[in-house]
């Protein structure tokens, strides 16, 4: 009720906006044709925040046509296209910025995001790589592009550059959290876990971040806090049927708790798992514990051919 109040809301406001553009509309010469981009320009960037980049890019559009010296609109125009797939008519308007400016970094890095989200990655990097070269430092700019290497695999030079990043801004939350990610990557568990507790030290909610340092228990042989940061997740989150099948079969494998276990592996069945590839494994287990109970529970729920 409330969201369909706002949406109605927004849309009047637009209306009568849009209006007042049109008002504006029969002087375009001169300070009033500057005004009247501006007030396109503004409109452009309401239905940017919306995520509407149709809307948002038509905006734009305009404004440019009044005043095609607006580059912050030529600009926004591009993320509205990119935003909205037209990867190919972005990457025209941005090569016709840097037509003026080969070197300017902030277009640059722009062609890169378009690069990306077209799913050019290797060309984003290149792109990224040039920013580099002029020795103009910028911190987002630098983290997409650390963002990129792990996506190629590049984990070497990711932790490289993330150790870079880290030693700029030794605290920020998303330094931290890719440098365990990357860590992870690398099977170095050490670092992850201190990567990650560190992390959680100050996002101590983000659900991916526990789940990631739960496993890295595991990888570390920390049964105990492995098990604990299970029974925390599935606690906080009753249908996050992998955490609990995933205590179940620390409790069942390692513990030896069979009562514990088939408590969290009831739960976790009830919740919707049905991995049978991870059933299977655990069946597989040499030191499963209440092995009866375990398979009569999955050919009861026909989890067992």
């Amino acid at each position: 009720m409330s969201g369909h109040s706002h949406r109605s809301g927004g849309a009047a406001v637009f209306a009568i906006a849009a209006a007042a553009v049109l008002q504006l509309s029969a002087c375009t010469s001169g300070p009033s044709a500057r005004d009247l981009a501006m007030e396109y320009y503004n409109l452009g960037n309401e239905y940017l925040a919306l995520g509407r980049w149709d809307k948002a890019g038509e905006y734009y559009d305009k404004a440019i046509r009044y005043d095609s010296s607006l580059a912050t609109a030529s600009y926004n125009l591009v993320r509205a296209l990119a935003e909205g797939g037209k990867y190919e008519k972005a990457l025209e308007i941005v090569d016709s910025l840097l037509g003026g400016d080969g070197d300017n970094a902030e277009f640059l890095a722009l062609k890169a995001y378009v690069l990306y989200r077209a799913g050019r990655v290797e060309e984003a990097l290149a792109v990224y790589d040039r920013i580099a070269a002029l020795d103009e430092f910028d911190f987002p700019t630098a983290l997409n592009r650390c963002a990129i290497l792990v996506e190629l695999e590049r984990y070497d030079e990711a932790q490289a550059s993330l150790a870079e990043l880290e030693k700029v801004k030794p605290d920020d939350e998303t330094v931290i959290r890719r440098i365990a990610l990357v860590a992870m990557k690398r099977e170095d568990w050490l670092t992850a876990e201190r990567y990650l507790s560190a992390y959680l030290a100050k996002k101590a909610n983000d659900a991916a971040a526990r789940i990631d340092l739960a496993g890295v228990y595991e990888r570390l042989e920390r049964y105990k806090d492995a098990m604990d940061l299970w029974a925390a997740i599935a606690g906080a989150d009753s249908k996050n049927k992998d955490a609990w099948f995933a205590l179940a079969r620390l409790r069942l494998t390692v513990a030896h708790d069979a009562s514990g276990g088939m408590e969290a592996l009831n739960k976790a069945i009830d919740a919707g798992f049905s991995d049978k590839q991870a059933i299977e494994a655990l069946l597989a287990a040499k030191d499963l514990a209440a092995r009866e109970e375990v398979t009569a529970l999955f050919r009861e729920k026909k989890l067992l051919e």
